[in-house]
């Protein structure tokens, strides 16, 4: 089990890392590392505009946030709820339902990641906007 002292000081750089996020744009400001998938593909990872939708969140810019990466959105309140979990040192139960809870993820994010680079009108909304 991790100390106290080791989650403070996780949470910290975390912290600041959000508050880098949040005050300077991914979009606008070279500070960012752009998606090598992308890069080297010309598809969009299920990852794509992670960034940027974290600085729209921050920001209170929810639509914006959605437009460009909707799956980063829906998972922040579960990403929270784990945080807080260890944030306060309770372990994680390891059961049957969590290792389908991963599977299920896993499947989600792949299907995104696929069903976001199809060139069909009903899968454009998944793209993340420039």
């Amino acid at each position: 089990m991790l100390s106290a002292r080791y989650r403070v000081l996780s949470t910290t750089a975390g912290l600041l890392g959000l508050v880098g996020v949040g005050l300077n744009d991914p979009a606008t400001t070279g500070l960012f590392p752009s998606c090598i998938f992308l890069s080297l593909t010309g598809l969009e990872c299920p990852g794509c505009g992670s960034t940027r939708c974290v600085h729209q969140v921050l920001n209170g810019n929810l639509q914006q946030a959605v437009d460009l990466n909707i799956l980063t959105v829906v998972a922040m309140p579960w990403l929270f709820w784990r945080f807080s979990r260890w944030l306060l040192g309770k372990p994680a139960k390891s059961s049957t339902s969590d290792y389908r809870v991963i599977a299920s993820i896993g499947v989600v994010v792949i299907a995104f990641g696929v069903l976001r680079n199809i060139d069909v009108p009903m899968f454009e909304f998944l793209a993340a906007s420039e």
